[in-house]
């Protein structure tokens, strides 16, 4: 198994007004928004790992239907960080958790890579550290194919105990690799970072 430099989390509104202090987390990536929203707790959760000096990241999750839209987004999670110093990258959310894109007709592979790619530019352009997140199986699928030279945040839960036990380096640097744990209060995802903080 590969190094670990760095546990994390990462957090949406979901959380609420999550305890950082307590959690202590060695990283935290934010959502900023979805879709055409901003998330509500975004800029509070920046604002708090910028007071307790926590190194964090942001991801934006996707409707895109289309590249345009895809650009769209991200000159929406670029306004939402504009000034702030991004320490572990800015994550395009590439997957279908509820299944709008199926209903939609946009879970096709030159699509998805096409929008994946769209958004991770203009961010890389803007001076960002850019990258994609989405499942072990998308990936694996060729959902995310034209974006090899964005990074990966992969998700793959394994037995999703909140151990890690599935091997996912040669994909990504980042891998969540359990989801909806329970921990101090907060149901969690939980992540890990196969290099050095320093790298994004």
């Amino acid at each position: 198994m590969a190094t670990v430099y760095s546990y994390g989390i990462d957090i949406s509104s979901w959380q609420g007004d999550i305890d950082l202090e307590k959690l202590n987390p060695g990283f935290v990536i934010i959502r900023a928004g979805c879709g055409k929203n901003r998330d509500s707790k975004a800029i509070r959760n920046m604002d708090l790992c910028e007071k307790l000096g926590i190194p964090y990241g942001v991801y934006w999750y996707s409707y895109a239907l289309t590249v345009e839209a895809a650009r769209e987004e991200a000159r929406l999670c670029l306004s939402m960080i504009e000034g702030r110093k991004i320490d572990v990258g800015v994550w395009f959310d590439m997957e279908d958790a509820d299944g709008y894109k199926a209903r939609n007709n946009a879970i096709r592979k030159e699509l998805t890579g096409s929008m994946c790619y769209a958004f991770a530019e203009m961010i890389e352009q803007a001076g960002y550290y850019a990258g994609i997140y989405s499942s072990l199986s998308w990936i694996q699928g060729g959902y995310i194919d034209g974006c090899e030279r964005f990074d990966k945040w992969v998700a793959c839960w394994g037995s999703n105990s909140g151990k890690l036990t599935t091997d996912t380096e040669r994909y990504g640097s980042l891998h969540q690799y359990a989801g909806d744990i329970q921990k101090d209060g907060y149901n969690l995802d939980f992540n890990v970072s196969y290099v050095p903080l320093s790298h994004y």
